[in-house]
């Protein structure tokens, strides 16, 4: 059974989660983003599913450049990897990841 989260940035729909990969799909208001974050071990790919935005990841010789993504396209973000999405439309992510405790998310800014 799924599961709706609120979230400042939107919601995001639980679809799959058990002891091997958890499924999502992130919602993202218009002007809107997540926050600025990486994994310690968490290993997720992202498909863009619908709308516009723009993202920016490390490494660190390209932190800082921002990639615009749209319907169709997608993204790995292995561990470690400093990442935000904003979007310039509401933007709908599926997101599929592999399972950490909810501590694994280190927030660089809100």
């Amino acid at each position: 059974m799924s599961s709706i989260v609120q979230k400042s940035w939107g919601y995001e729909v639980i679809f799959a989660d058990n002891e091997l990969y958890r499924g999502k799909i992130l919602h993202i208001n218009k002007g809107k983003s997540i926050h600025l974050q990486y994994h310690k071990e968490k290993d997720e790919t992202m498909y863009i599913l619908k709308g516009q935005g723009y993202m920016v990841s490390s490494p660190q010789e390209t932190f800082g450049k921002f990639v615009k993504v749209n319907s169709g396209e997608e993204y790995r973000i292995p561990p470690m990897t400093i990442h935000k999405v904003w979007a310039v439309t509401d933007l709908e992510i599926v997101e599929v990841s592999n399972v950490v405790p909810d501590t694994d998310v280190i927030h660089l800014e809100d």
